[in-house]
């Protein structure tokens, strides 16, 4: 099961998102980044990767990546994430809880990255991609505890200096989803959560169903998010929500040649849904 647990992560580009009209901080708008992670994350479907031929059977659900924002003026994003997930089946499981660390320097973009030599959180050395992006997947939780801290070392390289940032804020309390699996679209749906997000700065919901995807940005409101039936329109079948709440400190950079260097520390809940209109 852990080997399932700790398949390559890569990045992706996705969803114009703005923000502006839901911080009273700092403006985060621009592109979300993804960091994808694989089918065994979710504990659901097959790899390709893997040479499998066969078709599984039922269809295994979406698994759409666990989304991070980019500010639109950083010079780089780190992101320390809890990833909470259920093993879907007719016996209730306790979730498991998953640390990842993910990130990377921006080139000439923030869809474009650049070598910044060794990359590490918490002494867990992240492992660079042939795009210049960095993982790292642990086999557990390892920020747990009254104010858990993602300490961020980057040796540097080139251009880019060497810097270090430890947060401070802590990661953000998200309950686990409570609401039923089942959505009926035309009726709209009510996510639910066990306990109200606390320490976070705003939240990032996603649904995945069939085709389609759904991402909006939602400030911290609590443990009760309502989905329409508009924005729920056209899903179908087997899918996936997300719920991942996020807080964000600006650790290097700014006011000097090198654009501000964002830390996020995030956690990430989920839930299997079945969608019928």
């Amino acid at each position: 099961m852990v080997a399932l647990f700790t398949k390559t992560l890569i990045f992706a580009i996705n969803n114009k998102i703005n923000l502006n009209s839901i911080m009273n901080k700092k403006t985060i708008s621009g592109k979300l980044l993804i960091a994808m992670l694989s089918v065994g994350l979710v504990f659901t479907g097959c790899s390709k990767d893997d040479g499998e031929t066969t078709t599984p059977t039922p269809t295994p659900t979406p698994t759409p990546g666990n989304p991070t924002p980019t500010p639109a003026d950083a010079g780089g994003v780190w992101t320390a994430l809890i990833v909470s997930s259920k093993t879907p089946g007719p016996i209730p499981m306790p979730p498991v809880e998953l640390s990842v660390g993910t990130g990377g320097h921006f080139g000439s973009s923030t869809s474009s990255f650049v070598d910044v030599g060794a990359v590490s959180v918490n002494t867990n050395n992240l492992s660079k991609t042939s795009g210049n992006t960095y993982i790292w997947n642990g086999t557990s939780n390892i920020w747990t505890g009254s104010n858990p801290q993602a300490a961020w070392t980057i040796a540097g390289k080139g251009a880019i200096p060497a810097y270090s940032y430890t947060t401070t804020k802590g990661f953000p309390i998200v309950g686990e989803i409570s609401s039923s699996s089942d959505v009926t679209v035309s009726d709209g749906h009510t996510i639910t959560l066990t306990a109200s997000v606390a320490n976070a700065d705003s939240i990032i919901i996603v649904v995945a169903a069939g085709s389609k995807s759904f991402t909006k940005v939602i400030p911290n409101i609590g443990n009760s998010i309502d989905l329409s039936s508009t924005e729920l329109s056209g899903f179908s079948g087997s899918g996936i929500i997300q719920v991942a709440a996020y807080n964000y400190e600006i650790g290097a950079g700014g006011g000097g040649s090198m654009a501000p260097i964002y830390f996020i520390n995030e956690k990430v809940v989920m839930q299997n849904i079945k969608a019928t209109n």
